[in-house]
């Protein structure tokens, strides 16, 4: 009889269970940290510098001196509106010109910075008007430092002239010369031409200096028209400036930028509306 075999069941140990060691991960350095290491290393984005050359033309004629001290005072807050915006990427030159037979350039392109204040000793009204001459002095005055400027800069130009009477002296200018030399700059789209007016016909002054509606405003010639017509200067001086800042080269609406503002002086802003009669530019 055949012997049955024993089966031996073999115990078989469990495995020992391994020790997982937990790492620990390394501390993760903070957000800011991190966007300022980053910002370290990063070259700094250039940005594009600006430039801006302000030509102020003011009528030093006779019939201004009655209004000297709020002509002086429009000088001013004009300078005061320049020095508010020029910044270190943002540089405002001064030119003052003043006007009667003669032409006296009192500052020519100064950084803002070190315009002095206009005086009395600048300004001593007495002749006749010589308003071409002046334009046209300022014009050559701004295009002399346009070579000068660096490749890159956005630059923008702007001849802003105040008067309270009609041309009647100038000599090295005709009328049809000023008109096609300003259209030459204008074509640029990076000058702007401004006028405040008293005593003269709008329609008149959009041919004679080829201007935009928008960039003529009048005013009353007393002491009391000529402060409301310096606070709608400086206007749109600080309109233009602020639009400087963002890149803007030129503009045809200087004195229709703050309409809610305008409403509180009494200059005119000159729009097709209110002319007289059709002008075609």
């Amino acid at each position: 009889m055949p012997v049955k075999k024993k089966t031996v069941t073999k115990k078989v140990a469990p495995k020992k269970k391994v020790a997982v060691k937990k790492v620990t991960p390394k501390k993760i350095v903070n957000d800011k940290a991190i966007k300022k290491l980053i910002a370290k290393k990063a070259p700094k984005k250039a940005s594009n510098p600006k430039e801006t050359y302000v030509a102020i033309v003011i009528d030093r004629s006779g019939s201004m001196y009655p209004i000297r001290t709020s002509a002086i005072s429009a000088i001013n807050e004009q300078l005061d509106e320049m020095r508010k915006m020029a910044s270190k990427n943002h540089k405002i030159y001064a030119t003052v010109i003043s006007f009667a037979g003669d032409v006296s350039i009192d500052f020519d392109n100064i950084d803002i910075k070190d315009v002095p204040v206009y005086t009395v000793e600048n300004y001593n009204p007495n002749g006749s008007t010589a308003m071409r001459d002046a334009i046209s002095k300022a014009i050559d005055s701004l295009s002399a430092r346009e070579t000068l400027i660096k490749k890159g800069t956005n630059v923008g130009f702007l001849v802003s002239t105040i008067s309270d009477g009609e041309e009647n002296a100038s000599t090295t200018i005709s009328r049809e010369a000023l008109t096609e030399k300003i259209k030459s700059y204008q074509s640029k789209n990076t000058w702007t031409f401004t006028y405040l007016l008293a005593n003269q016909d709008p329609n008149l002054a959009m041919i004679n200096y080829a201007a935009a509606a928008g960039n003529i405003a009048t005013f009353d010639s007393t002491a009391s028209g000529m402060a409301s017509g310096a606070g709608t200067q400086t206007l749109g001086l600080s309109s233009y400036l602020t639009g400087r800042n963002t890149g803007v080269t030129s503009v045809r609406d200087f004195y229709e930028a703050n309409p809610s503002t305008m409403s509180f002086i009494s200059a005119s802003v000159i729009t097709p509306a209110n002319f007289r009669h059709s002008v075609t530019q």
